[in-house]
Formats: structure tokens, C-alpha cells, sequence
């Protein structure tokens, strides 16, 4: 007998605050979108890199990285769901992480880094890109999603984003920048390579 594995712990906090939405004119794409503004802003942020303007980035994307569970939530619980609200979803995901490591890696580059960082924030947005398209052909062939991220408990690897807010605000950007891409090129590179196993198996 087997159990049905409950939600990431935000997931459950989202599942609560959109429920006052569940009856109103408000849609799951909205919130997409707004996810999206805050995470490309957050990265305009980072990019830019003057002042105080990393440390509002960082908040900005605790936020986007939160409202991302609210769309889904609030489309399951309104029965609003959609093909091209999945698919904005994800392509909204990959946007924010993309373009974040990205605008960081302008930002330190600014900061008089050496250019392979511009490099490393390159290649990273690009293998995020490619994981996301794999992701559509193994769903598309198969019909079923898959698991982007593994899971320990109600805890997500991908929560470890949340954790830029404290790097971020007492660190400066650096060690997020590079523990974040280093990271995310070993999760990414292993995904694609599982992923394109799985294609390759089912041709």
C-alpha cells in the first residue's frame, strides 16, 4: 500500500492564502505574471548592483519564489487550471532563475570581477533553459510531468533559493552567486543527462 506524499511545506502555506481568491475575478496566469515581474526585477536589481539595490533583489525573489506555489494552488482549488498555465508556469520558473543568475553575475562583473563570470551566469541560464525544454518533451511523450526536484520531507532542494535572503543581506552577493551557480550546474547537468536518458528510452 502505498502514500500519497504531501505537499512542500510552502506549497501548504500557499494552499491557505489563496483560498479568500478562490471565488473572486482573480486568475492563476495573474499571479504567474506577477511572479515574473518580481523575479525579472529582482534581477534588473542584482544587475544593477548600486546601494541597497541587492538587498531588496533578494527579497524580491523570496517573494516570486513564494507566489510561484499560489498560481497552482489556486488553480487546482478553483478549477482554473489550464495547458498554458502549466506552461506559463514553468517558462515563468525558468525565466526567474535564469535571468537571476544572470543579473548577478552583471552585477559582480560591474563590480570589477573577472569576465568568466559573466561565463559561468551564461552557461548556467543556458542549461536552465535546456532542462526546461527537455522537461516539455518528456512530458509530452509520456503525458505525466516530471518530478523537477528531489525531495527530503516537506523540504524541497529548490528551497535552498530562500536562503538568499540571509546570504544575501549579510554576505553580499559573491557567495550566493557562486555556491548558487556551481550548484545549479552539477543539479542541471545531471538532470539533463537523466532526462535525455529517458528520452532515448522511450524512442
Amino acid at each position: 500500500m502505498t502514500t500519497e506524499q504531501s505537499p512542500p511545506w510552502d506549497q501548504q502555506i500557499a494552499a491557505i492564502l489563496v483560498r479568500p481568491l478562490v471565488n473572486t475575478i482573480v486568475t492563476p496566469n495573474q499571479i504567474t505574471t506577477v511572479s515574473l515581474v518580481l523575479g525579472l526585477a529582482a534581477a534588473a536589481l542584482f544587475a544593477w548592483g548600486e546601494g541597497t539595490a541587492a538587498y531588496w533583489a533578494a527579497g524580491l525573489v523570496i517573494a516570486a519564489r513564494f507566489i510561484d506555489h499560489m498560481d497552482g494552488e489556486l488553480a487546482r482549488q478553483a478549477g482554473k487550471g489550464s495547458k498554458f498555465g502549466a506552461l506559463f508556469d514553468s517558462a515563468t520558473g525558468t525565466a526567474s532563475y535564469g535571468t537571476l543568475f544572470l543579473g548577478m553575475g552583471v552585477g559582480e562583473w560591474r563590480g570589477d570581477a573577472a569576465d568568466w563570470v559573466l561565463w559561468l551566469a551564461a552557461a548556467v541560464a543556458l542549461l536552465i533553459l535546456i532542462n526546461m525544454l527537455l522537461q516539455f518533451k518528456v512530458e509530452i511523450r509520456s503525458g505525466v510531468a516530471p518530478d523537477p526536484y528531489p525531495r527530503i520531507g516537506p523540504f524541497e532542494v529548490e528551497d535552498g533559493i530562500y536562503l538568499i535572503g540571509p546570504i544575501v543581506w549579510l554576505t553580499g552577493t559573491w557567495w550566493f552567486f557562486l555556491m548558487g551557480t556551481i550548484g545549479t550546474l552539477i543539479f542541471v547537468t545531471f538532470n539533463i543527462y537523466a532526462l535525455s536518458c529517458e528520452l532515448q528510452e522511450g524512442e
